[in-house]
């Protein structure tokens, strides 16, 4: 036993000695070739380097750290630093620093803060990372940048198995995203940035692992999964589940996110997009260009989700005056150099039916019928039964429904349909035109009351017993034009008149609503026309 301790002892101090000898030679390496070690990696990223203190640590594993740490930006998008770490630590493997090499096992990167800029023509700053040369338009995209290390499509030397460092860690960073190409100019801040890349390989896939704080100071989106084999032909391929959300004023959180498909230096590609959100659920396929002018196509479904918060997000000046829960279809394309370029662009189709619904702002029905009948407040004319049986329609400041249903073609910055259709308990509707993205509306369409709800008006306003279709129900024609919260329906005073025409066969007169729709007789109760 004991010169089994004294054998351990032994091998204790020769490793501890070597260790120290290995130490020792890697501080004299980094003294001596300070300079030469900081030129090397400006030549590896292309951009000027600062280090503050570059020293080696023996404690618990052998490492190297460096403080201070500053990449300068691409001369082309300023004078500005790209990247700005409080410290980074290469842990160093402890065999090979035993036989006098250095290889890196695990990196960790603390405090971070990168500027991700594009110019207004669509050249992002990273593109020019590693190349040699400063931005110009033929220089690539972002992800050329990313997998021209890492993609091998036109290197057609394989890389090796495994990379140098095994391990990458980023804790605590800061991601400001300046975006030119859009009119106003954006910027995106992600704060509590962590990543963590394990088992990084070109021939394997490697685990990922992310959380950011996007318009937060708070982590609001978490990433988990797969990316890669980095070296493949046709492209990176991608796995990754996690939630994000809420975003600002924008409370719905989406869970259970699934993300498939596959990077190339040129498009990304999604095969599956699954998840919950909205209080609903999605699917989703498409593909995005990553070279201008980009292209995006998108495909697929949502189910009860709710309508007003989606609505945010997609139309937000269309928002606050649509609610209710919606089952839809999309099938849509975009073109364009930036944001609000592919907003322009955006065509294809919609098939929506929404279910219990409310549409803010205006109340169809009850102005729809004040109109014909030619007076400031419909609701006076009932009679006391008629008001507490109906009271609710004439009252409210809102169009409630059960269904809507409409196919809609996307393009021209509007949405045109030919057969929106409104179903509620008293009353129904048919409308064909357009809403336009800036919430301007026009529509031609139809009021029918229920066979009940029209005898009981007609009895209380005689006016409109002449615009009764032949199943005896209240039918107007009207128009929507102006401005969605603006603008009012009016009756469409040419249909509504063939159609009080073609009634003259079934006996009456016409004479009391033309003097409504023509500024006749004025009503004795109210005082209007």
């Amino acid at each position: 036993m004991r010169k089994l301790f004294v054998v351990l002892v032994l091998l204790a101090a020769v490793v501890v000695g070597a260790l120290a000898v290995g130490t020792v030679a890697l501080r004299h390496i980094v003294a001596q070739q300070r300079d030469a070690i900081i030129a090397s990696a400006e030549r590896a990223v292309g951009r000027r380097l600062s280090v503050g203190e570059l020293n080696v640590h023996i404690l618990a594993t052998p490492s190297l750290h460096a403080s201070a740490l500053r990449v300068g930006e691409d001369p082309a998008f300023g004078d500005g630093t790209f990247l700005s770490a409080d410290s980074a630590r290469a842990h160093l493997r402890v065999w090979p620093l035993l036989r006098g090499r250095v290889v890196v096992s695990r990196l960790r990167v603390e405090r971070p803060e990168i500027q991700l800029i594009r110019n207004a023509t669509g050249i992002w700053n990273v593109s020019t990372l590693g190349s040699g040369r400063t931005a110009g338009h033929d220089a690539p995209g972002p992800a050329t940048w990313v997998l021209g290390t890492a993609w091998a499509a036109t290197n057609p030397t394989p890389p090796r198995s495994a990379w140098p460092v095994n391990d990458v860690e980023v804790t605590n960073g800061v991601v400001v995203l300046h975006d030119h190409g859009t009119q106003p100019p954006r910027q995106l801040r992600l704060t509590d940035l962590r990543v963590r890349l394990r088992g990084l390989s070109w021939d394997q896939p490697v685990s990922v692992a992310l959380q950011a704080g996007v318009g937060a100071d708070a982590a609001n989106v978490h990433v988990a999964g797969s990316v890669g084999p980095l070296h493949a032909a046709d492209g990176v391929a991608i796995d990754l589940t996690g939630d994000a959300g809420p975003f600002g004023a924008l409370r719905s959180r989406l869970t259970d996110v699934h993300l498939a498909g596959r990077l190339t230096a040129d498009v990304v590609t999604v095969t599956a997009l699954t998840g919950h959100g909205f209080d609903g659920a999605f699917e989703v396929v498409g593909a995005y260009s990553l070279t201008a002018p980009h292209t995006a196509q998108a495909r697929g479904m949502v189910r009860t989700v709710a309508v007003q918060p989606l609505l945010r997000l997609a139309a937000p000046d269309v928002a606050p005056h649509f609610d209710g829960r919606a089952d839809a279809r999309f099938d849509l394309q975009a073109t364009g150099r930036a944001g609000a370029d592919l907003t322009e662009s955006l065509t294809g189709t919609i098939t929506a039916d929404v279910h219990d619904g409310k549409l803010s702002g205006m109340n169809l029905p009850s102005e729809i019928v004040r109109r014909v009948a030619g007076v400031q407040d419909a609701g006076r004319l009932l009679s006391d039964r008629t008001r507490k049986k109906y009271g609710r329609i004439f009252s409210d400041t809102t169009t409630s429904f059960h269904t809507m249903h409409m196919s809609m073609r996307v393009g021209g910055q509007r949405v045109r349909t030919d057969d929106l259709t409104v179903e509620a308990r008293d009353y129904g509707l048919r409308a064909r035109g357009w809403l336009a993205f800036d919430r301007r509306v026009d529509l031609d369409g139809r009021l029918h009351l229920s066979q009940q709800f029209s005898s009981d008006l007609a009895a209380d306003v005689k006016v409109l017993r002449h615009v009764l279709d032949e199943s005896g129900r209240v039918a107007v024609p009207f128009r929507l034009r102006g401005r969605l919260g603006d603008a009012y329906p009016e009756p469409d005073v040419g249909n509504l008149l063939e159609q009080t025409l073609r009634g003259l066969e079934r006996g009456g007169s016409v004479g009391g609503l033309l003097d409504k729709l023509l500024g006749g007789k004025k009503d004795r109760k109210t005082g209007s026309n």
